[in-house]
């Protein structure tokens, strides 16, 4: 495989762990905040915010049908679990695709990937954030921080969704403005 297919396969790989928790939350709006049974709601999805609206039938949006129920403590979960696998996921192909390239060095110092990893080792391990020796403190993404007396701290409690999606939408803008992908911008 070309450095190039594998980059589209790595960008795919991170267009869809962000779609699946994008219908994890429409999921978690119709079980939620229950409407009448069988309504029409329309999902937009954008960086900056998630809205619902009645169906307009533009045919730009995601339609769904949901039974009248509230499973608001199961929603909870469902969307938790979803945001974790999406970062897990996405360091996973996003650190994969850098070691197979050989622009391991490039990525390492990157603070969202940085942050990821802490998070992906938390997430896979006793779900409180763990620290190595080598670690620089305080990491520092965006307006986030991170230092060593948070040990066992639930990263989720740092970390927002918001930051979660933003988060992995930067691990994309990385890969394509790493040395020689230039031309991968706008395609």
């Amino acid at each position: 495989m070309t450095e190039q297919e594998d980059l589209d396969r790595t960008m795919a790989a991170l267009s869809l762990s962000r779609q699946i928790l994008f219908h994890a939350l429409a999921g978690y709006r119709l079980m939620a905040e229950p409407e009448q049974p069988g309504a029409v709601h329309t999902l937009h999805v954008r960086e900056d915010a998630i809205t619902f609206l009645p169906f307009d039938s533009s045919g730009t949006s995601y339609r769904f049908i949901f039974q009248c129920r509230d499973l608001t403590p199961w929603a909870d979960r469902v969307v938790k679990q979803v945001a974790r696998q999406m970062v897990i996921s996405s360091i996973h192909d996003t650190w994969g695709f850098a070691i197979r390239n050989r622009r391991k060095d490039e990525l390492a110092n990157a603070p969202a990937l940085l942050m990821a990893r802490h998070m992906r080792n938390a997430y896979v391990h006793d779900g409180g954030w763990r620290f190595e020796s080598s670690m620089v403190e305080p990491l520092k993404w965006k307006n986030r921080e991170l230092r060593r007396d948070m040990v066992g701290q639930d990263p989720d409690e740092l970390i927002t969704l918001q930051d979660k999606l933003q988060m992995c939408a930067e691990f994309q803008i990385l890969l394509l403005r790493a040395p020689g992908y230039e031309h991968s911008l706008g395609q």
